[in-house]
């Protein structure tokens, strides 16, 4: 923008009117200036706020202010179904933060900030289901609720975390943010950007419902349906970050070459009840229904922290490091894909493998060289201290009901 001169030589000769003229086109363009300036200066702070926000974000979030780029915070949804559930939540954010993430805890409230919250609601609460309809909308809406808070890590309720950090600039997403289920497709802990969580939620409100009920073999469908589903169309990424229960490690939860395990265990009703028992390392029983699950996952954790001292530290310092000792791609870590094998191969009437007769054997033989960080054998159980297999043979590695053998290797 040019700048009318002022120029005090010539001003004696021109009209008083003039002269005001001239004074206030000067006056006006200073003033214009001044105020692109002062708008450049908020701009260029607003950046920098933004800028130190996605570094040292606020750990609590607003509903009015509630989007952030902060991949240290580790979402969860909760709408009380009537099912008692308060203490599981208070925990999960107890265990989450203690492994030094900043928990967050999602509901309708951030579901109906999205713009297509009324109709979406409405078609989820029409899909087939024999569970209670407000606890399967309310598995859709998080979706929603995850979209308007622009992504990241979400972990179910009863998800217990030992030993695994947040990333190390919490800014880092697995698989370039493509929308991934770290338990197969059951949705227990989940990762994605917004954009992500979105289309996958948009694709479950325009499926076809009976194209996905015959695919999956069932009467119902329910968000982890639809990702088996969406997994088999390739829409979704899977792996198996998680040990679905925390009986199923080893005695130093170590791998083969002495390192700690990434520790998430889902504490959910099917996997709890389908264990029939999880046992602590002091022997102690405990019958896991939903009233005591918060004091079984506070005591899991508790030992495994414990136990995990005697296990060399995994690395974590760059963004490279951190997803290959937390969040490894299948086939990247042979113990951890041994670990996933042998339990998925004990549990084949719920999930159907089809290369058990080879590869089971192997992976057990490998579960039995974990060992300590000193090289001293670990102490393995036979399918999380099961009954029903005898893959071991009854030999020296197999925890008896009378407490742990170990086997040198």
């Amino acid at each position: 923008m040019a700048v009318p001169v002022f120029d005090a030589a010539d001003a004696g000769e021109r009209t008083g009117a003039a002269r005001s003229s001239t004074f206030r086109s000067f006056r006006s363009s200073i003033l214009v200036l001044v105020s692109l300036a002062t708008l450049g200066l908020l701009a260029a702070a607003a950046t920098s706020f933004n800028a130190a926000s996605k570094t040292t974000p606020n750990p609590t979030l607003s509903q009015s202010d509630s989007y952030s780029n902060d991949r240290c915070i580790v979402y969860t949804y909760f709408e009380d179904q009537g099912m008692g559930h308060g203490a599981t939540v208070e925990m999960w954010k107890t265990l989450w933060a203690n492994a030094g993430w900043k928990p967050v805890v999602l509901s309708e409230e951030h579901a109906s900030a999205h713009p297509d919250y009324d109709d979406m609601k409405a078609r989820f609460a029409t899909f087939p289901t024999t569970n209670p309809t407000g606890y399967e909308v309310a598995c859709y809406l998080r979706y929603l609720a995850m979209a308007v808070v622009g992504g990241g890590f979400m972990s179910d309720y009863d998800v217990a975390n030992v030993n695994v950090p947040p990333p190390p600039r919490c800014d880092w997403l697995p698989n370039e943010g493509r929308l991934t289920t770290h338990e197969e497709y059951t949705p227990a802990v989940m990762s994605g950007s917004g954009e992500e969580y979105e289309r996958v939620v948009r694709a479950m409100y325009d499926a076809d419902i009976d194209a996905v009920m015959a695919a999956d073999d069932a009467s119902m469908v329910s968000d982890m349906f639809f990702l088996q589903y969406f997994r088999d169309q390739g829409l979704i990424w899977t792996t198996h970050a998680l040990f679905t229960m925390a009986n199923w490690v080893s005695d130093p939860p170590c791998d083969d070459e002495g390192v700690e395990l990434p520790m998430l265990f889902h504490f959910s009703t099917a996997n709890t009840h389908y264990e029939l028992k999880l046992r602590d390392f002091a022997q102690t029983r405990y019958e896991l229904y939903d009233d005591d699950k918060p004091s079984a996952m506070n005591a899991s954790v508790t030992e495994l922290n414990e136990k995990r001292k005697r296990c060399a530290p995994l690395p974590r310092e760059s963004d490279a490091e951190y997803q290959a000792s937390y969040f490894a791609p299948p086939g990247t870590n042979a113990f951890r894909d041994a670990m996933f094998k042998y339990r998925q191969c004990f549990i084949q009437e719920m999930y159907p493998q089809t290369d058990c007769a080879e590869a089971e054997a192997p992976a057990a033989e490998l579960l039995r060289a974990a060992r300590d960080a000193d090289g001293n054998a670990a102490a393995v159980k036979e399918h999380g201290g099961h009954e029903e297999s005898d893959l071991f043979g009854g030999g020296a590695g197999i925890e008896s009901e009378e407490g742990w053998n170990s086997k040198a290797v």
